[in-house]
């Protein structure tokens, strides 16, 4: 005669709950930026990357929070290292391998490699003074050119071959935008809720969407863009 026997499947199932919470709350912990590397909701900017992060705190301090390859996942390491080659940092931007950072004072740097590239020239990475503007407000990086939001509201650009080594340019005004809020790698929004494009005009590439007025939000992201207008619809 054979004799079932019932396990505690109740008992069991609250371990592995317990098990797994303490699981989740150790990996919680670990993962926490702890003192004295904490950073505050009123940070001044914050960039995300494919193997990185950078936080401009509100003194303007460079602080680099990294992505490391562990075991086949990306890991978030939870010491973040200041930069200490630049101070009084404003805006920070990276694509591929290739930075820019603005100051207070104005200067403009920019270093790197663009890391889907086959040039010969294999960048610097030495930071190289690219250009001066004053009152940066944010900026755009893209593979050949750079632009700038700066606090009176227009937009310049720089031009540039990331494929040779860099020396200072002199920045354009683009004088078709007036009394910006917000730019994008493809469209700028000014104050009045309407929306221009900054560089490629076809759809196709996340730029301009014509007749659309009243609205309060931009993003474009992998040839893609996206309009928020005033009464909460999306447009993309």
């Amino acid at each position: 005669m054979k004799r079932r026997v019932n396990f505690p499947t109740i008992g069991l199932i609250k371990v592995s709950l317990l098990v797994a919470t303490i699981f989740f709350i150790t990996i919680s912990c670990d993962d926490k930026i702890v003192e004295p590397y904490v950073f505050d909701a009123n940070f001044k900017g914050y960039l995300s990357s494919s193997m990185g992060n950078v936080v401009i705190r509100p003194d303007y301090s460079v602080w680099n929070i990294n992505l490391e390859l562990v075991s086949n996942k990306l890991v978030l390491n939870p010491v973040a290292v200041r930069n200490k080659k630049f101070q009084h940092a404003v805006a920070y931007e990276v694509l591929e391998g290739l930075n820019l950072l603005a100051q207070q004072n104005g200067n403009v740097w920019y270093w790197g490699q663009w890391l889907p590239s086959s040039c010969i020239y294999t960048g610097s990475s030495d930071p190289i003074l690219l250009t001066k503007l004053a009152n940066i407000q944010s900026m755009i990086l893209k593979t050949n050119e750079a632009y700038f939001l700066v606090r009176d509201g227009n937009v310049w650009k720089v031009k540039f071959e990331h494929c040779k080594e860099q020396t200072f340019k002199t920045p354009e005004q683009l004088t078709e935008l007036r009394n910006i809020v917000k730019i994008t790698s493809a469209l700028a929004l000014d104050s009045s809720g309407k929306v221009y494009p900054i560089n490629e005009t076809e759809s196709d590439y996340g730029g301009y969407i014509p007749c659309i007025n009243d609205v309060v939000d931009i993003e474009t992201s992998f040839h893609r863009s996206y309009i928020v207008k005033g009464d909460g619809s999306v447009w993309g």
